[in-house]
């Protein structure tokens, strides 16, 4: 159906191109014309002829195959607009056509926009990179075991060491949510890692940033964004506030997901940690910032930032090793298919978003599709991969592969001798210890093994150690892992460039013990229910504790596959069938204590087989087990 659609549009665009070029021959449309490219800047049909060609053929199959309703791509080269164009619906039901003016939720692409209002404010003097952020927030408690505060060069970089969070992270309601203020009071969380020491993803450092504008400014950081950076730029159609205007509120692209072989609206919600999130603009808004930045902070005349700064943007500004990919202070260095770039990618619960910059080039490019990220088990959707292999598409059409200079594979002759320091498994470094997608740690790791020839092996690849910490990748000569050392100078650290960073598991985070602790207590409390009914060992409790605790890892089970709930919805509110299952530990631990009573009086049974005690005991202890794993992992009320 999106491909039927899309070619009708097509035609319609070719009748609007012939209307156009009517309205032309009349004098007034010369005045028309200049007012147009004050605010556009003109298109380079050349070069826009060819890449929509491509596009054209490339996205109508691909977005039906992937579920993808809407696509915007805009993309800019040279101070000019090479193509601004949509793809398929904005609405779905209406037959709504997507186009570059349509409102997208842009996600983390807010942040790269928000640092560069602060990069604004630097420039004024009235921040300083290296100053610690309490040097501008009095109000907010930042002691905690890792010493003075972070600064804003390591909020900008994502080296502040804070984790980052999830769960009710937004609001469904206008009513849940609150304004900047009282969510940094009531929520910041303690670093988890050494500040400076790592780059580690977290909306935090972006929450802080924000407040740090409104504290400077005496000004909303929403409003300050405004006058600093989208009413210079006539971003007209961009904000960060929420409620949204009631003008961008109405052209808001909807969002939806696709399950149950079907298409399910996203419905809008709030965002609390909002100055690294909640951005909403389009993809003509998009085009403007994107010209003004590769444009040494101009655009119209109008300059938003020094040449000087410029290169905080474009250069790299904090890396683990020079090996390794970095960051500006406000993109990521990413390789797209050979070709360099710096980018920032924006899930806005509902849309995804990709904003890529190539200034050697003079490119950018913006894309958004209104499908959401994640399917209920916060997996990849196809969407998310269309959607990734699209920028790849468009960067190779743009540009020549950029030349890298990568270092010759010289193995050091002493590697084998430590090489043990580095094994073991590693888990993402960002997960929050507040909540229960701390269970993160346990899925997405890394598992590093000794090769037993002074190489590792490195999830599926393996690697060499041509400097101290730092490991080359036999397969990719240039990819590179680079371990990081903690003070006490142990391994603590497994880098793979810019925010994709792990941490060294200890024995409670590794897979195989849990799988083993899991097992043995899920046995355990089967062999009771099998058991019970037949030989009524003990009090009746024993067995209802067993079914209980079994009902509870089947819901967790249930609950991980994203079938209890769908865990985007997590990201909002805590559903009511989670919050019974993450009662159960309570009910269950409390009855256990009970049991305890009971084992007693069933040891002090001479006539009780010491089978039955010694498996009413193990009942017992792996009841109090599961509590520990519960509470361990934040599976509990």
């Amino acid at each position: 159906m999106i491909k039927k659609k899309y070619f009708n549009q097509k035609k319609l665009n070719i009748l609007m191109v012939l209307f156009v070029l009517m309205l032309i021959s009349y004098p007034l449309s010369v005045e028309v014309q200049a007012s147009v490219s004050d605010v556009t800047p003109a298109v380079d049909h050349v070069s826009s002829n060819k890449l929509e060609v491509v596009l054209d053929e490339y996205l109508p199959e691909k977005m039906e195959a992937a579920h993808v309703p809407g696509v915007v791509v805009v993309v800019v080269k040279q101070g000019k607009i090479l193509l601004s164009k949509g793809y398929g619906y904005a609405d779905l039901n209406n037959k709504t056509p997507m186009t570059s003016q349509k409102a997208v939720r842009a996600g983390s692409v807010s942040k790269p926009v928000l640092g560069t209002v602060v990069l604004q404010l630097v420039e004024q003097g009235l921040i300083k990179l290296n100053a610690p952020v309490s040097e501008y927030i009095a109000d907010l408690d930042f002691k905690d075991d890792f010493g003075p505060a972070s600064t804003i060069a390591q909020l900008l970089n994502h080296q502040s060491g804070y984790p980052d969070t999830i769960v009710k992270s937004h609001a469904p309601t206008i009513e849940g949510w609150e304004p900047l203020s009282k969510v940094l009071a009531a929520d910041i969380p303690q670093r988890t890692m050494t500040p400076g020491t790592v780059l580690s993803y977290s909306s935090w450092d972006y929450a802080l940033l924000g407040y740090v504008i409104e504290k400077v400014t005496g000004l909303p950081y929403e409003e300050a964004a405004a006058k600093y950076l989208f009413r210079p730029l006539d971003m007209q159609d961009t904000t960060f506030l929420q409620p949204l205007p009631t003008k961008i509120n109405d052209n808001l692209a909807i969002s939806y997901g696709y399950l149950d072989g079907k298409y399910q609206v996203v419905p809008h919600d709030f965002v609390r940690m909002s100055p690294g999130v909640a951005l909403v603009t389009n993809g003509q808004d998009m085009s403007k910032y994107m010209i003004a930045m590769l444009n040494g902070g101009i655009l119209g005349g109008k300059r938003i930032l020094k040449k000087k700064t410029i290169p905080l943007i474009f250069e790299r500004q904090a890396s683990v090793h020079a090996f390794s990919r970095g960051r500006s202070y406000i993109l990521a260095e990413k390789n797209f298919a050979g070709r360099k770039a710096f980018y920032h990618d924006g899930n806005g619960i509902g849309f995804y978003n990709r904003l890529i910059f190539m200034p050697q080039h003079e490119v950018g490019i913006f894309l958004s599709i209104n499908h959401r990220l994640f399917d209920r088990s916060m997996m990849l959707t196809r969407a998310a991969r269309m959607m990734r292999s699209l920028s790849v598409e468009i960067v190779k059409n743009l540009s020549p592969e950029s030349e890298v200079k990568i270092p010759d594979i010289t193995p050091l002759s002493d590697a084998k001798r430590r090489i043990e320091r580095y094994t073991g498994n590693y888990h993402i470094a960002h997960v929050s210890s507040r909540d229960f997608f701390q269970i993160e740690a346990l899925m997405n790791k890394v598992s590093v093994k000794d090769n037993g020839d002074g190489t590792l092996k490195i999830g599926s690849n393996n690697y060499v150690e041509v400097e101290p910490l730092v490991f080359q990748s036999k397969k990719t000569p240039s990819f590179f892992a680079v371990f990081v050392e903690n003070k006490q100078g142990e391994v603590d650290y497994l880098s793979f460039g810019g925010t994709g960073t792990y941490k060294k598991s200890n024995l409670f985070d590794g897979m195989n013990f849990t799988i083993l602790l899991i097992g043995m207590i899920t046995v355990t409390f089967l062999s009771m229910l099998v058991i019970w009914p037949i030989k009524r060992q003990g009090h009746w409790m024993v067995f209802a504790v067993s079914l209980l605790n079994l009902v509870y890892i089947v819901g967790i089970v249930l609950l991980a596959l994203g079938i209890l709930a769908d865990l985007l919805i997590l990201f909002k509110m805590i559903p009511l069938q989670v919050q019974i299952l993450f009662s159960v530990p309570w009910i269950s631990g409390i009855m256990t204590l009970g049991l305890i009573v009971f084992l007693i009086k069933l040891w002090k049974k001479e006539s009780a087989p010491m089978w039955g005690k010694v498996h009413y005991a193990s009942v017992i202890v792996t009841s109090f087990a599961l509590f520990w794993f519960a509470n361990y992992w934040n599976f509990i009320l």
